[in-house]
């Protein structure tokens, strides 16, 4: 008898899962989404994806919208970056190193991280407009960093329209742009206390995946 039980086991085990099966998981994904749980969505839609080894464009698409509507509802732009990482429209205005830190109120935000300015140059295109760049991710989503100046500490200021700085989560880093149309992430090596205190633009980032 133990025999026959372990024999159906095992005949079970190797008979693949019925076609309904998977598209339970996907219909069950599409159902979470729409409900606004994405972990329970992402969660069901994974199962799906690891039983049949098939994505659905359908879904993705629905995946890649709502990311999108949530990133906007919470004022960032999502650029489609392999990291999932959405950006805040840059700042207009100056601000030291602390003070850009302390608008930092929501949980997941921060100043970007030298790697995600570096994901940025290198996945958006960047397009001098005469007063800074506008940034176009692979998705089209665009946003503008604007040649802001920068201030130092005896109080002199770099020229607005022609250059600006933005801040990154180490204060030894740096994004610069020029009206060279050159953008880069510039090391900031001598005097990093005294730097803080200067002000520069920022922008905030938060990931959505």
């Amino acid at each position: 008898m133990k025999q026959i039980l372990v024999i159906c086991i095992f005949i079970l085990s190797i008979l693949p899962i019925n076609a309904q099966n998977y598209n339970e998981y996907l219909e069950a994904a599409q159902k979470h989404l729409q409900q606004g749980n994405y972990e329970k969505a992402q969660a069901s839609y994974n199962v799906y994806v690891n039983m049949t080894g098939q994505t659905s464009d359908d879904f993705e698409k629905l995946l890649r919208n709502h990311k999108q509507n949530v990133a906007k509802q919470e004022g960032f732009i999502d650029f489609g970056l392999p990291s999932g990482t959405c950006w805040a429209q840059p700042s207009t205005s100056l601000y030291s190193y602390e003070d850009a830190k302390s608008l930092i109120n929501n949980t997941g935000v921060t100043l970007p991280t030298p790697a995600q300015y570096r994901e940025l140059i290198d996945n958006c295109k960047w397009r001098w407009t005469g007063t800074g760049f506008k940034v176009t991710g692979p998705n089209g989503n665009s946003l503008f960093f604007a040649a802001n100046g920068a201030e130092y500490g005896d109080g002199s200021k770099a020229k607005k329209g022609k250059r600006g700085y933005y801040w990154t989560s180490d204060a030894y880093f740096v994004l610069g742009i020029y009206d060279s149309r050159t953008v880069q992430l510039l090391v900031i090596t001598n005097s990093s206390t005294k730097k803080r205190s200067e002000k520069r633009s920022y922008c905030l980032c938060k990931i959505f995946k």
